[in-house]
């Protein structure tokens, strides 16, 4: 696969300008400080190759352009949305192995976890302004769309089907947070992974914690998507359908890979395509948000 152009310069700044990765937005501020603009144009969603049970078949979808956070969302920044009354404290206050994680000043900046794996996560986008993105947005932020390589607007799966967010064939702690060995078990601070970053500069898309889209779960969905735009089957249209889940539930995608991740010594982790489900609460799963571009 021929290297793609990384620009760290959206991150970058976000450092430079940012402290602490602790900039957010609510009513009244500019929505789109700590955002990067992803244009419009085609992806390659999915993967023909991937040992994923829910990724396949690859597929060329075109996506409006879109802002997306560079950073998940943090510990302290979930915080000033509770302090506004727009958000509820996370149901579990504690990480997978740290009892005091949500109200530690230490891991002010590290992924808040532990919340509803939607409603919680859409009502934190909703008080900074903004909404969750679909899983085609979400995926073009972590792969890069088709104008990165080649002649711009056309996809070619061998330039345009990256597995990672980063330049490379394969996950490891030292591209990402995506083993129990890369950061003790556990969240990491965002950011702290600096190779952790995709074509458009977003970081942590490869590991330290899954993220909420907007999307509803339908284990075979790739193959029915519409392609412009897809915003997921409808909620009775996913009903009954997540797995392992009672009957009648309906449950919502999460995407990337986290620190727990499923992994081997050979591979480190997961790819970028794969999908999962999520109907509750879970100590791996935070939220980024997204915000159309008019």
């Amino acid at each position: 696969m021929p290297p793609f152009r990384l620009s760290l310069a959206p991150a970058a700044w976000l450092l430079a300008n940012c402290g602490a990765c602790s900039c957010y937005s609510s009513s009244g501020a500019d929505p789109h400080v700590g955002m990067v603009r992803i244009p419009a144009g085609p992806v390659l969603i999915g993967s023909d190759w991937s040992a994923c049970p829910y990724d396949s078949p690859l597929h060329e979808v075109a996506v409006s352009a879109f802002y997306i956070d560079v950073f998940e969302a943090t510990n302290e920044e979930h915080k000033a949305c509770v302090a506004a009354g727009a958000c509820r404290r996370p149901v579990l206050s504690s990480s997978l192995t740290r009892a005091d994680y949500y109200d530690s000043a230490a891991f002010a900046h590290y992924p808040v976890v532990g919340m509803d794996a939607w409603s919680d996560a859409h009502d934190y986008c909703a008080w900074r302004g903004k909404r969750l993105p679909t899983e085609a947005e979400w995926e073009k932020a972590a792969r890069g769309g088709c104008e990165r390589e080649g002649e711009a607007g056309t996809c070619d799966r061998f330039a345009d089907a990256r597995d990672y967010p980063w330049v490379g064939l394969e996950a490891s702690c030292l591209w990402g947070n995506v083993a129990p060995d890369c950061a003790g078990g556990d969240t990491a601070a965002v950011g702290a992974f600096p190779r952790d970053v995709s074509p458009y500069g977003v970081r942590d898309m490869g590991g330290n914690v899954r993220e909420s889209v907007s999307d509803y779960f339908l284990a075979d969905y790739y193959a029915v998507s519409a392609r412009s735009d897809p915003q997921g089957p409808t909620e009775e249209e996913a009903r009954g359908r997540c797995p392992d889940m009672p009957v009648g539930a309906v449950c919502h995608v999460v995407r990337g890979d986290s620190f727990g991740g499923s992994v081997s010594d050979e591979s480190g982790g997961l790819p970028l395509t794969c999908r999962s489900a999520a109907s509750r609460i879970n100590p791996d799963v935070g939220v980024r948000c997204a915000l159309d571009a008019l």
